[in-house]
């Protein structure tokens, strides 16, 4: 996909973005966008229930919803009881064993975990990919929303956002995660870390992560921090630093107002801050990578049919979905 991007940002925004490794730009969002989201949201916590957080409706759990059944809502309550049991556990082992986390990051990578193939064993895969993705405490999340309302589409549609990613990764970049993060009071601080988990050739970069604010965005409620010109390192944040949840001299705290999106180079070294004041921070994280790296959802197994009539080409293109010509 080819952007002219020099038409679409400014020098100065260029100059900042490559300079510093973050741009915040500003009412890229209106009112009426931020609340029919909000509104999406909502219903999408009621649709997942006690599931909050899935990949997908997977097809086992959907038919047994439709159902409506005694059995099938005996079946459902089991199911749920599944989903706690299964994720208290591993809960409890990750905090004992490193190994074991890194095993459970090999999930997101394996596409045969997104395959919805029916059953309970295919349900059970879309529990442990939750759970993987349900990593912080405190802070509530949702996934692949890509999928779940047209409301999204913006996030990886709009034409100054594709210009940053465009500007960093260039030409050949698609969608890895479209995600909901919403940090509750005391949640913690995240560790400074590059979204990126090896080391780059300074100036060469293959990510960008874009945080959209749905609320304003303060230092009591827990903004991004960032430590500009980090991407130039060549180097990961815990090979130079001994704490990454300590403050940085040289961290900036990026705040903003409800509809500002912050672009960031996936290789600048960031973290989130605790929210102290417990008042609503939602962010729409919009995550991206070249086209030669895996996603973190697989969108040629995840899309639903909806979504697929909706999109043009250049948007299935974004979701490294096949466009075949008739």
């Amino acid at each position: 996909m080819s952007i002219n991007h020099t038409s679409i940002l400014s020098e100065k925004e260029i100059g900042f973005l490559d300079q510093n490794g973050y741009l915040l730009l500003e009412n890229i969002l209106n009112a009426d966008q931020i609340k029919n989201i909000k509104k999406r949201i909502e219903e999408i916590k009621q649709e997942e229930g006690s599931r909050v957080g899935d990949v997908r409706y997977g097809r086992y759990r959907k038919s047994l919803i439709e159902n409506g059944g005694i059995i099938a809502k005996i079946k459902l309550l089991i199911n749920s009881l599944c989903f706690k049991m299964m994720k208290f556990m591993i809960v409890q082992i990750r905090k004992r064993s490193a190994f074991f986390n890194q095993v459970l990051y090999s999930v997101i990578s394996d596409q045969s975990f997104y395959r919805d193939i029916g059953g309970f064993r295919a349900d059970m895969n879309q529990m442990l990919l939750n759970i993987v993705q349900q990593q912080e405490t405190k802070v509530d999340r949702l996934c692949n929303l890509a999928n779940k309302g047209p409301e999204f589409d913006i996030f990886f549609t709009h034409p100054k956002i594709l210009a940053c990613l465009q500007h960093i990764i260039g030409d050949e970049f698609k969608l890895s995660s479209l995600n909901l993060r919403a940090p509750k009071k005391g949640c913690w601080v995240q560790p400074m870390h590059a979204d990126w988990p090896w080391t780059v050739q300074p100036g060469t970069f293959y990510t960008s992560n874009t945080l959209w604010m749905l609320d304003d965005i303060t230092e009591e409620n827990g903004p991004t921090r960032v430590i500009p010109g980090t991407h130039f390192t060549g180097k990961l944040p815990n090979e130079e630093l001994s704490d990454l949840q300590a403050p940085h001299p040289d961290e900036v705290h990026v705040t903003g107002k409800a509809g500002s999106v912050l672009i960031l180079n996936g290789h600048v070294w960031h973290g989130g801050t605790t929210n102290k004041s417990g008042e609503s921070r939602q962010l729409i994280q919009s995550y991206f990578v070249h086209k030669a790296h895996h996603p973190q959802q697989f969108q040629h197994l995840l899309i639903t049919p909806e979504t697929r009539a909706r999109l043009n080409d250049d948007a299935l293109k974004i979701l490294d979905i096949p466009i075949y010509q008739n």
